[in-house]
């Protein structure tokens, strides 16, 4: 029997298949000429009108796709903003300014319808340390308290000092943290000032119940700053005594010495104190 040539018909079959593409495409360019012009023109309509929807789609779907992103964009930058807002607000909230720190610690001072020159002196200090060039300000500080010092002599006068702190502290306005200190340290200040003359008037204590109640501090704050001011100054009669001892230099060095290292401690407690706001 004769072998069968698969390789011939193989080729048969494929030239077949080109042939019957190339007469599918002529059938097809034979229609699409002899196509009357209305149906090419419909056909031609509904293509345009198909790509016109489909490009309108996408354009849609843009616009959308881009307001949406503008709207994330928008929250974005909104939640943001807030953050840093909160942030600010709770670096500051705990902070009183420099200049009302000040405006507060001198009406403490002239609470008792007085100021001597020691309390000036006190007073300048505390200043300085806290206000550059405290000497281009200062009478803008004391200018308030020593208007109401001119009315000491009357009977409101209590109120009129209690008036002026809850007045300055209303509209505090912290320009910066480096402007202001934390309220807790202007309690302490206020506590050293009030023990300094040894004279404790109601306006004083009205004035750090004020204090405390702006900044919520608690009473075992105070308590705790009123127990280490009360030491401090156990501990400075103490140095004064052993000063003024007849006893050899170098056992009264020991001692003073000692009585030094405790006060470094208590200090160094309320610093801790303060920074723990």
């Amino acid at each position: 029997m004769a072998k069968f040539d698969f390789s011939r018909l193989k080729k048969t079959l494929k030239e077949s298949a080109e042939d019957a593409k190339i007469a599918a495409e002529k059938a097809k360019k034979s229609v699409k000429e002899n196509m009357p012009d209305s149906i090419k023109k419909v056909a031609q309509s509904e293509t345009a009108i198909a790509i016109s929807d489909k490009l309108n789609k996408a354009v849609e779907k843009g616009k959308s796709t881009l307001s949406e992103t503008n709207e994330r964009l928008k929250k974005t930058r909104e939640d943001t903003k807030n953050a840093l807002k909160e942030a600010k607000e709770n670096k500051l909230k705990n902070l009183v300014s420099s200049e009302t720190s000040l405006k507060i610690i001198y009406y403490l001072i002239i609470s008792d319808g007085q100021i001597n020159d020691d309390e000036k002196e006190q007073f300048n200090a505390i200043g300085q340390s806290m206000i550059d060039h405290f000497e281009n300000v200062q009478s803008d500080i004391t200018s308030k308290g020593d208007e109401i010092l001119s009315h000491a002599s009357e009977k409101a006068y209590s109120d009129l000092v209690y008036e002026a702190v809850i007045l300055d502290l209303e509209h505090d306005h912290i320009e910066s943290p480096e402007q202001s200190i934390k309220a807790r340290q202007l309690l302490w200040n206020l506590i050293v000032v009030s023990y300094s003359d040894g004279l404790h008037s109601d306006t004083e204590q009205r004035i750090i119940e004020a204090i405390m109640r702006k900044w919520d501090i608690s009473d075992s704050v105070l308590q705790e700053m009123l127990e280490a001011m009360e030491t401090l100054l156990a501990i400075q009669g103490e140095k004064k005594r052993f000063s003024k001892s007849q006893r050899p230099y170098a056992e009264v060095q020991i001692q003073v010495k000692e009585l030094e290292n405790r006060e470094a401690i208590i200090m160094q407690s309320i610093h801790q104190l303060i920074a723990d706001e």
